[in-house]
């Protein structure tokens, strides 16, 4: 089973990428669990002592910590997760590759935008 977090300040975009996710698995027949968390503090709450997700999708923009800190202390407890950011920003792009993180997808070109 694969254990999946988004993390998005946004919950329209937290319950999108969730939708999408659930539905990409089911096609394969893959079996995951998802977790949602509303801010990157919250996320590292969960995962304080241990690293129980296989894959964390993170946004970028995020009031307080962004996705960037939030990133950084999460390799700090482990550097087998993989991390995708998910934003509308390009400009942190190369920045999230400086975390270790697997890729960079743009909301509109995901297809979070649409509905």
């Amino acid at each position: 089973m694969f254990r999946i977090a988004i993390c998005d300040d946004e919950e329209y975009f937290r319950n999108r990428e969730k939708k999408l996710i659930e539905q990409y698995m089911g096609k394969r027949k893959y079996d995951c669990l998802i977790d949602l968390y509303a801010s990157g503090e919250k996320l590292l709450e969960r995962t304080d002592t241990d690293m129980p997700y296989d894959v964390i999708f993170l946004d970028i923009s995020m009031e307080e910590m962004d996705g960037l800190q939030t990133a950084g202390r999460i390799r700090k407890l482990s550097e087998n997760v993989y991390i995708v950011f998910v934003t509308a920003y390009i400009t942190y792009a190369l920045d999230g590759y400086k975390v270790g993180a697997v890729r960079y997808l743009l909301k509109e070109e995901a297809g979070l935008w649409s509905i």
